[in-house]
Parts: C-alpha cells; sequence; structure tokens
C-alpha cells in the first residue's frame, strides 16, 4: 500500500444491540489500520446502545427509528472519508480484514467496490430447537459489512433506499451492477454474520450463486453492448477473484 493512508470510514447502524455491540466495534478497532473513523448512528435504542458506543470513544450520532438504510444514509453524510465500509452492530470483522481490502483498491485504482466473503455463523439455539446446520464454507453474499468501497460509488448508485428495513442490501446491489461499478471480488474472509433467532434476517441467507449470477449477467450484457455500438469502450477492471 502506500505510505500515505487514506482514512476509512466505518459506518454502524445500531438498534438495540446492547448485548454485541462492543464485541463488533472490538473487531474494527482492533484492525492493524490506524485511519480510521467510526461512525455509530444510533437508530431510537432504547437499551443503552449509545452509551456503549461512547466508551470507545467514537462518533454517536442519535436519530428516531427510521430502519437500517436510513441509519446508514445518515452516516455516509457524517463520513469524513473517501473509503466507506460498513458493520452491522452484531456482527464482526476479522483481524486483518481492512489491510487486504484497501490494498486491492490502492493497486487497482479502477476498482470501486471490493467484496470479500462471508463467514455465516449460527448461534445455538435455545434448549428444544433444532439447530440450524452449518454453511460448508464462507461465501459471497449481498451484504454490505463484506465490502470497501470509494466514497465516489454513490455518485453513481445512490444511497440506500431508506422505504426498505429488509432487502435493503440486495437493492443496492442490484442498482450498483446496473450502474456497471468495478467489482473485485476476493475468497479471504471479509464478514463474521451471526444470524440470531428473532432476527429480522434470519432464515435467509443469500448463496454465492445469486449474487455471481446476477455480476455474470451484468458483465454479460456490458460486453454486448460494447460489441454492438462502435463507439463504445470496454470496462477499465472486470470483477476477477482477488489474489488471497
Amino acid at each position: 500500500m502506500s505510505a500515505v493512508r487514506e482514512l476509512l470510514s466505518v459506518i454502524v447502524p445500531v438498534w438495540n444491540n446492547a448485548d454485541t455491540l462492543a464485541a463488533s466495534l472490538a473487531s474494527i478497532t482492533e484492525q492493524d489500520y490506524a485511519a480510521l473513523e467510526i461512525i455509530v448512528v444510533d437508530d431510537g435504542s432504547t437499551d443503552g446502545s449509545a452509551a456503549i458506543a461512547r466508551q470507545f470513544g467514537v462518533v454517536c450520532i442519535r436519530q428516531e427509528n427510521a430502519g437500517p438504510s436510513a441509519a446508514r444514509n445518515r452516516g455516509l453524510l457524517a463520513a469524513s472519508g473517501k473509503l466507506i465500509s460498513f458493520l452491522d452492530a452484531d456482527d464482526r470483522w476479522p483481524a486483518g480484514r481492512v489491510q487486504h481490502h484497501l490494498s486491492i483498491l490502492a493497486d487497482a485504482p479502477a476498482t470501486d467496490m471490493v467484496i470479500g466473503t462471508t463467514r455465516t455463523i449460527f448461534l445455538p439455539a435455545p434448549s428444544g430447537e433444532a439447530a440450524h446446520p452449518p454453511l460448508p464454507a464462507p461465501l459471497i453474499q449481498q451484504n454490505l459489512g463484506s465490502i470497501t468501497l470509494r466514497r465516489t460509488a454513490f455518485d453513481k448508485v445512490g444511497r440506500l433506499n431508506p422505504s426498505l428495513r429488509v432487502g435493503e442490501d440486495k437493492d443496492w446491489f442490484k442498482r450498483a451492477l446496473a450502474a456497471g461499478l468495478q467489482i473485485r471480488m476476493t475468497p479471504t474472509v471479509a464478514l463474521e454474520y451471526y444470524q440470531r433467532r428473532g432476527s429480522l434476517t434470519f432464515g435467509t441467507i443469500d448463496p454465492a450463486r445469486g449474487f455471481l449470477a446476477a455480476l455474470h449477467d451484468s458483465l454479460q450484457r456490458r460486453r454486448r453492448a460494447a460489441v454492438t455500438s462502435p463507439s463504445a469502450t470496454p470496462p477499465a477492471t472486470e470483477a476477477t477473484p482477488g489474489d488471497r
């Protein structure tokens, strides 16, 4: 990477996550990267989540409950970095995640976004309930916690749809593909995604093939457009597997 470290703004939407927020924030602060701006957006919590955020000395913004999309958009407005990442308040990042993504972006200036794999972790089921079978391996998923992107990507795609409280990430990824973002995929795990019974997304795991199929279709459409239009130029960078 360049000796000059770009500021990375990490946006953490929170809604009544007092039991998990500290572990999530620790997984960010323990990354081997000093140029971090952590912005917690408290989306109307009533359980003391904001107090936990303040213990970490991060920026904490309070708003009336409006959903995760609105919270992330509010964080984007406050962010100072040219690079952006997201992490939900009940998930975690593995060690080395930030350095790996930023090294890819530094080596590929035309790349708008890096997406790594997601390791889904099902928490133990309450006594008497059947446990969810473990997933066999980390997968590429449409999860905002697994990406790092340049702030300029939002100029091309727009922000998250505040009317969506579930599926907002899939909606944004669909628009990102349509906008022709230059995407680099890497098999390195970028997100530890915790599934809890009672959460909004429990049981809605989106496997790799959905995202990869959409990405493949988008690239094929762009190639066909380049062939049929004499003045069109092909994309500078295609989504390719990472080096690790």
